[in-house]
């Protein structure tokens, strides 16, 4: 079976935007102008999703790096709740799956090591 790709909605737009510009109708610089702006529009949504998005990842660094020096302080392996337990004082907004979640990040940046002892994942900065 051949991989076909699903058209889009901006594709479909600017398809239909090349066929306008290829006929004549009494109508035809205001469609064209209405297909254009809902063009932009497309534009603006993709644009604004990706900004939260950089957003988000800015935090997430920002609040990894905090993750990361608080082991390096600690100098021992902590788990996910007993880190939690120290950044919750400073940190209110921040969950145990927050911070296991920001460990993951550094562990896949090895950063931090993970160790599971008795079924309890203890991790160690790098």
């Amino acid at each position: 079976m051949e991989n076909v790709k699903k058209l889009t909605k901006r594709a479909g737009f600017e398809m239909v935007l090349g066929l306008l510009n290829e006929v004549e109708h009494e109508h035809k610089e205001e469609l064209i102008a209405m297909v254009k702006n809902e063009i932009e529009l497309l534009n603006k949504k993709a644009t604004a999703k990706s900004q939260k998005d950089l957003e988000k990842a800015k935090v997430d660094n920002e609040m990894a790096e905090i993750v990361y020096n608080t082991l390096v302080g600690e100098g021992v392996a902590k788990t996910a709740t007993e880190l939690l337990e120290i950044l919750k004082a400073t940190y209110e907004t921040l969950n145990v799956q927050k911070v296991t979640h920001l460990l993951t990040n550094l562990l896949a940046e090895e950063k931090v090591r993970k160790e599971i002892i008795k079924r309890k994942s203890y991790y160690t900065a790098i």
